[in-house]
């Protein structure tokens, strides 16, 4: 079966607050055709990512973004733009444990 259609909803059965949005992608699911996907609550549908990621901030507990590599790597745009954190993938140092 499809990964979305599988752990969406056991995702969204433990979330709070389930706001639904797509990164500018042509691969992208539209967030309207996930909805149906979460029975246990009403997800809120929002049409671009900045406004998805504000209205998932505003809830005031903490925000969990799960989706593609193109949707996690927006937000940590957007976070940046927005907030300053967190840094760049590119000037993140890797740490290597000492042997």
């Amino acid at each position: 079966g499809n990964v979305v259609e599988e752990m969406l909803p056991v995702l969204s059965a433990r979330s709070a607050r389930v706001v639904l949005t797509t990164p500018d992608s042509p691969r992208a699911i539209p967030p309207e055709e996930l909805a149906p996907l979460i029975a246990t609550r009403r997800p809120l549908v929002v049409p671009s990512l900045d406004q998805g990621l504000r209205a998932a901030l505003d809830a005031g507990s903490p925000v969990v973004v799960c989706g593609s590599l193109f949707l996690v790597g927006a937000v940590r745009a957007e976070l940046r733009r927005s907030f300053g954190v967190p840094p760049a993938a590119a000037d993140v140092t890797t740490w290597v444990p000492e042997t």
